[in-house]
């Protein structure tokens, strides 16, 4: 399974697809931010900056 997405990789998520990007506050903009109460967020990769190899923090936005 995969545990991280690199920066400007692109995912599918059901019907919707999501690129991972950059952030400075990972959760503020973020699609998944909504599914917070579910832990969804987790299931897809790392996003915070101690937990990534890159050292990045990062968020999922719609890729249209």
């Amino acid at each position: 399974m995969k545990t991280e997405f690199k920066i400007g990789e692109e995912l599918q998520f059901g019907l919707i697809k999501l690129k991972c990007v950059k952030s400075d506050n990972e959760c503020d903009g973020c699609f998944l931010d909504v599914f917070i109460d579910l832990n969804i967020c987790h299931l897809i990769g790392k996003c915070s900056r101690s937990s990534r190899s890159d050292g990045n923090s990062v968020k999922f936005i719609e890729n249209k």
